[in-house]
């Protein structure tokens, strides 16, 4: 599909051109690549809402997991009859 667009600021597609130059491609190249980002970007920051929920609540639950393990270390050591100093690298 083709758009057109009127009344561009000069500087602002001279300074388009520039950045299309430096990373070698055509000022129509360039302005496609970036409208399809654009056009892509809620979609991006919704997975990335999503990632960033996923990954909390994986924190929280290895956070949980670790205080289970701590206390579960505890009660073997009580078991077992282990005092503090055995409990930190001791002898």
């Amino acid at each position: 599909m083709d758009v057109f667009l009127r009344k561009i600021d000069e500087g602002a597609v001279k300074h388009i051109d520039e950045i299309a130059k430096r990373q070698g491609k055509s000022r129509n190249e360039f302005l496609k690549d970036y409208l399809e980002l654009l056009a892509a970007y809620p979609a991006i920051i919704q997975r990335e809402d999503r990632l960033e929920k996923f990954l909390h609540e994986c924190e929280t639950k290895m956070f949980a997991m670790t205080m289970a393990l701590d206390m579960f270390t505890d009660l073997i050591r009580d078991i077992a009859g282990l005092d503090d100093e055995d409990k930190e690298g001791g002898e």
